[in-house]
């Protein structure tokens, strides 16, 4: 039987993604799945990809919805906040031994991890540099807006092209935005205007005041 490590892995999303991935979600699968590729080619070795980008960039949807269609090769996530350096170092040496991709994800790049690490293992520090990095950019508005229109489809709303256009251009560059506005949407009071709800809530999804409409 084989053996299945222990790993503090990243919780996977169910169902298929409802938008297509933006273009640097498909550069970042095509670059994961080249590095990965590499990797199988080679009897022995780190099998470890770093993976970072701002929040809501889609880090985890790229690893757990569009990897796995092009890999042949087991693949597993992992965030890097809250662990310690030995336990990354472990992960690490595990997933080569075993060889398992490891996606170590995270919002900055490794050479500013563990900065406030008294005692950083050198090892460690050579590990990382060695791993191939993959970066992710937030996504567009014209990919936030794909996202919000299937948010809004699975929550039952519906918006007019313009109002959509207007929410889309104003909606933070995170594609948890989306089903943020539509969870708060399904809260409004319906006897307000319509574009009177949208301004409410975009507001509480943290965008800044707009001008009078």
């Amino acid at each position: 039987m084989e053996h299945q490590a222990s790993f503090p892995f990243l919780p996977r999303l169910k169902g298929p993604p409802p938008f297509r991935p933006s273009a640097s979600q498909q550069d970042a699968q095509r670059q994961l799945a080249r590095h990965a590729e590499r990797f199988a080619r080679a009897p022995s070795g780190l099998t470890t990809i770093v993976m970072f980008g701002a929040e809501g960039a889609g880090k985890t949807r790229i690893v757990d919805e569009f990897v796995p269609a092009s890999l042949d090769q087991a693949c597993d996530a992992l965030d890097v906040r809250g662990l310690a350096p030995l336990a990354l170092f472990g992960f690490i040496n595990s997933s080569a031994v075993e060889r398992r991709v490891l996606v170590v994800e995270a919002r900055s790049p490794p050479t500013l991890w563990f900065q406030e690490e008294p005692e950083v293992p050198p090892d460690l520090r050579s590990r990382l540099a060695a791993a191939p990095v993959v970066e992710v950019d937030r996504p567009s508005e014209s990919d936030l807006r794909s996202v919000l229109a299937a948010d809004l489809k699975l929550h039952g709303q519906r918006l007019s092209e313009t109002d959509l256009e207007f929410v889309a251009e104003r909606l933070p560059r995170d594609l948890g935005a989306p089903r943020r506005f539509c969870r708060e949407l399904d809260e409004l009071d319906a006897r307000h205007a319509r574009r009177e709800q949208l301004q409410q809530m975009l507001e509480k999804v943290h965008v800044a005041p707009l001008k009078p409409f």
